[in-house]
Parts: structure tokens; C-alpha cells; sequence
């Protein structure tokens, strides 16, 4: 295994930086899911070697894995501006209503 602090970054131009952060962000992310997950395991086999179950000890315990992100909202109803669709998943009934009324997706964008 390479030392990191030998890694010589001065040769990498931004473009090759970004990805190589990207690399290392992801390659963290999978270590401390998997560490995470092994921590979990080895926990539920000595609790059950004693007659337990982790929800029996410590209540319902929440998943392991990366929070979800919720987007921000893109959209907003123009008849209704409460509201609002981030631009993912399916379309919402009143963005296709307002679009069949003759409206354009920039029309219903939020500015701000």
C-alpha cells in the first residue's frame, strides 16, 4: 500500500482532481458503510448469544447506510405556490394539469 502523503497531486490538472476526490469520497463512503454493517453484525451475534435481539436491548434501532437527500424544490404550483415538485421522480398531477392548461416547465419554475 502506498503511503498518501507520497502521492504527487502538482501533475493532476482540476478536471483529474475533482475525479480523484469524487474516488475518495465514494471509496470513504463504502468503508464506513461496510464498517458500519460488520459493527452491526458482531453486535446482533453476541446479543443473540445471550438470548437477546438488538430491538429487545436497545428499542427499534434506525437503518445503517447513507441518509437519503431530499432535493430542493425546483417547481411550484402556479395556482397554489405551497406547493412544489423538485423536478425528480414522476411528474405531479398539477404540474401536468398546469402544463395542459397551456403553461411551459419554465413557467412554473421558482425564482429566487
Amino acid at each position: 500500500m502506498p503511503d498518501p502523503n507520497d502521492v504527487d497531486l502538482d501533475g493532476f490538472n482540476l478536471s483529474e482532481l475533482h475525479i480523484l476526490r469524487n474516488r475518495v469520497e465514494k471509496a470513504i463512503d463504502t468503508y464506513l458503510t461496510r464498517k458500519r454493517r460488520e459493527t452491526v453484525e458482531a453486535i446482533t451475534n453476541v446479543a443473540k448469544e445471550h438470548g437477546f435481539t438488538l430491538s429487545e436491548l436497545f428499542g427499534e434501532l434506525p437503518k445503517v447506510g447513507k441518509p437519503k437527500r431530499v432535493a430542493a424544490a425546483k417547481y411550484a404550483n402556479p395556482y397554489n405556490p405551497e406547493q412544489t415538485w423538485s423536478g425528480r421522480g414522476r411528474r405531479l398531477e398539477w404540474v401536468s394539469n398546469a402544463l395542459a392548461d397551456g403553461k411551459s416547465i419554465s413557467d412554473l419554475v421558482i425564482s429566487g
